[in-house]
């Protein structure tokens, strides 16, 4: 939910976001705190301006990205309506218009590349998959 664009200006008051109470909540209660809203929103509308550019749905794109990730098995997509459904179903032809530098672009704005630094498996190290 959170890189669809339905927070990219405020938190909906009729969102499970805006109820949220309990430990699963300080996650992104301190997203939108008075101290990280601007530069959260910020984030979230730079993937928009990109999701634009390529002609889809920012949710589609926030999947695409993730299909992409050479360090993602599989995606696990929810939806509420069929709509979501269909808009899920377009990630798969985003992510073939996904460049490199498509790629770098989104990290540039989120910074989330993990670094693997072992192989648990055979117990060496491993470079960067990205």
């Amino acid at each position: 939910g959170l890189l669809t664009g339905k927070y990219n200006e405020e938190v909906p008051s009729d969102s499970r976001f805006a109820s949220l109470d309990g430990p699963g909540a300080s996650g992104f209660k301190k997203l939108f705190s008075e101290e990280n809203k601007a530069e959260t929103q910020a984030k979230l509308k730079a993937l928009g301006e990109m999701a634009k550019e390529l002609e889809c749905s920012q949710a589609a794109l926030a999947l695409a990205w993730n299909i992409k990730s050479p360090n993602v098995t599989s995606a696990i997509v929810g939806a509420t309506k069929v709509s979501q459904i269909e808009d899920n179903l377009t990630a798969i032809a985003v992510s073939k218009k996904l460049t490199q530098e498509h790629l770098d672009k989104i990290e540039e704005i989120f910074k989330t590349r993990p670094e693997q630094i072992m192989d648990w498996r055979n117990w060496r190290p491993l470079p960067n998959r990205r």
